[in-house]
């Protein structure tokens, strides 16, 4: 059998209060164990003033690339594969190479983009 049963307006408000003063303590006992939120992640790049970077191999050849970036290989992907992100400096322009990892042959055009702090950004190539 189902009965209602009606609380009273300030037992639901004290029930409310207590929810979210338990959330809160929950979310800074994460922080204080390594967890992060978005604020300080945002704060982080802006503090660095960096943007946020991967590479996808969409070779439509079957080649493995090295990614030149600003003049050092950073990582080598296998065709389909997505870089994890790596964070870079924001607002300065910075040298790309896709290269044939076989015989470091430049395969894509080179690029010189110029990121803006706090973005995260995707460049591929798919010769």
């Amino acid at each position: 059998m189902y009965s209602h049963i009606q609380i009273p307006k300030k037992v639901t408000n004290a029930i409310r209060v207590a929810g979210m003063a338990a959330a809160l303590a929950g979310s800074l006992s994460l922080m204080s164990c390594g967890g992060s939120s978005a604020p300080s992640l945002a704060a982080a790049c802006q503090t660095n003033n960096t943007a946020g970077i991967t590479f996808t191999n969409s070779s439509a050849t079957n080649l493995t690339y090295a990614v030149v970036w600003d003049g050092s290989t950073i990582v080598t992907l296998n065709p389909g594969t997505t870089s994890s992100s790596f964070d870079v400096t924001a607002g300065v322009n910075h040298t790309l190479q896709f290269e044939n990892a076989a015989n470091n042959a430049p395969v894509c055009s080179l690029g010189y983009p110029n990121l803006t702090q706090c973005t995260t950004n995707n460049y591929s190539c798919n010769k």
